[in-house]
């Protein structure tokens, strides 16, 4: 599997966990242009780390 389809597998997970957990969507909480600016940085940052965590480990990698 990619590991780019993985990275977005969990940031979707772990944003959705932590949107359901605090009640905090900010799409629908805050005015439209911030909420989805807000909602792209956090997808963001779940990803680099995401993707940086796969990479350390060694998760995704292509054969060669």
């Amino acid at each position: 599997m990619s590991r780019n389809l993985i990275v977005f597998f969990i940031a979707w997970v772990i944003t959705r966990l932590f949107y359901w957990m605090s009640g905090f969507s900010p799409i629908r909480d805050l005015p439209a242009v911030l909420g989805y600016s807000i909602d792209l940085g956090i997808w963001l940052l779940v990803s680099m780390i995401s993707y940086w965590f796969l990479r350390v480990l060694g998760i995704g990698r292509k054969a060669r």
